[in-house]
């Protein structure tokens, strides 16, 4: 148990250094590390600064981003709405350039 405490504690000091990108695999580290706060204020900063699941990139953002949502008492429903004002932005935007 102390080699995987110890690695935990890399890791930490890894992602305060700036290392990892702020995601939600970071997210997930966070709630993995029992930083529940954290892990709440990043995820509505991400969602905040128009989130949106990139599929080309990563493994199922949706489910893993309602799981952070849930996990830290924020609920689905919160979810739902800020993915879809930003889908709405970004078709805004999208409308505005090609219209």
């Amino acid at each position: 148990m102390q080699l995987v405490e110890t690695l935990a504690a890399q890791l930490d000091r890894s992602f305060e250094q700036g290392d990892s990108p702020q995601d939600i695999y970071y997210a997930r580290w966070l709630l993995f590390r029992r930083h529940q706060e954290q892990a709440k204020a990043l995820i509505l900063r991400l969602m905040n600064n128009g989130w949106l699941p990139d599929y080309n990139a990563k493994m199922y953002p949706e489910a893993i981003m309602t799981q952070l949502f849930t996990e830290t008492g924020l609920r689905v429903k919160a979810y739902q709405v800020l993915l879809q004002k930003n889908r709405e932005q970004v078709t805004a935007g999208f409308e505005q350039t090609n219209g």
